[in-house]
């Protein structure tokens, strides 16, 4: 499985992962003691579409592209259902952050974020970049989504290259609360 962790200064009460079927990705989960409460969060790593250079995307008229997109994103929504149904019987208001591998367009992004705001959407700005597939193709394939149980303080990209991603961050607070969780 592909190595995920989540760190925190509060209290971890528990853990467990959500294993995908037929890939090396996974889904973490950690519920962390925050003001007395219990939130859970999930740190999810959807399948991705190995695509090695922008060669691959017009070999045989764009064909073999074509068919590794279709069979990803049935491999992603069938992810999504899966930590869609964990978050939904958890007794905890929930976070889900990571890399879904999906647009917020596509149908992936649709089931996980279900009930849930998009901190990009509620308080981040411009286009959002997480990932560029070359320097003429940015996605935004990154988020970070709360629970109607929170309020979405702020929400930043940062445009530093630690990996073939770049990091997002959100300050959230539970509703009601006066302390923010980063």
């Amino acid at each position: 499985k592909t190595t995920q962790a989540i760190f925190s200064k509060y209290p971890i009460l528990n853990s467990g992962s959500i294993d995908f079927p037929e890939t090396g990705n996974n889904s973490i989960y950690a519920d962390i003691l925050f003001n007395g409460d219990t939130l859970r969060i999930y740190n999810v790593h959807l399948h991705s579409y190995n695509i090695g250079s922008r060669r691959f995307l017009f070999r045989n008229y764009g064909l073999d592209f074509v068919k590794r997109l279709n069979s990803v994103a049935k491999k992603h929504r069938k992810q999504a259902e899966l930590v869609r149904v964990h978050r939904e019987a958890s007794p905890h208001p929930s976070l889900i952050c990571g890399d879904f591998n999906a647009t917020s367009f596509s149908h992936t992004y649709g089931i996980l974020k279900d009930g849930m705001q998009d901190s990009f959407r509620e308080k981040g700005s411009g286009w959002g970049t997480t990932f560029y597939l070359s320097s003429r193709f940015p996605f935004r394939i990154d988020y970070i989504l709360a629970d109607d149980q929170f309020e979405v303080l702020s929400h930043q990209n940062y445009q530093v290259r630690l990996s073939d991603h770049l990091p997002v961050m959100a300050t959230l607070k539970p509703k009601g609360e006066k302390p923010a969780v980063h």
